[in-house]
């Protein structure tokens, strides 16, 4: 339809702006659909991460119930499995306490690696002679 001024007058989109709206749209979309592959990454080593901090947590506790002289060294050989988790313990008596050092290996993740590899870290407990 033309106006009194002899433009026509707009009716819709133009196919520029079409085009323009749909590079933007695609990019959203490709930029969402990569963030959900970053989210489902770091789901997996959250997940690792509790498991791995609930195993150790249990071993904390078993040794803190254990009388004071009954806590002793627990060789790898011997090492308790909790889930996924080896988990031993080295201690060292001083003179009124007891250091202990608690070692896990089990699946988690390294810095700039995507698959879970076995990682062995070492948590410290000290516990004191109660008398």
């Amino acid at each position: 339809m033309v106006t009194g001024s002899g433009q026509p007058e707009p009716n819709g989109f133009g196919l520029v702006e079409v085009v323009v709206a749909t590079v933007i749209l695609a990019f959203g979309i490709l930029a969402m659909a990569v963030s959900t592959g970053y989210m489902f990454a770091q789901l997996r080593f959250s997940d690792r991460t509790t498991e791995r901090a609930i195993a150790v947590r249990q071993v904390f506790e078993e040794i803190r119930a254990m009388p004071y002289d009954a806590i002793l060294s627990r060789s790898s050989g011997s090492a308790e499995v909790i889930g996924d988790y080896r988990l031993w313990w080295d201690v060292t008596t001083m003179a009124n306490m007891k250091s202990v050092s608690v070692i896990c290996e089990g699946p988690g993740f390294v810095s700039g690696e995507s698959a879970p590899t076995v990682v062995t870290d070492t948590f410290a407990l000290t516990v004191l002679n109660p008398r």
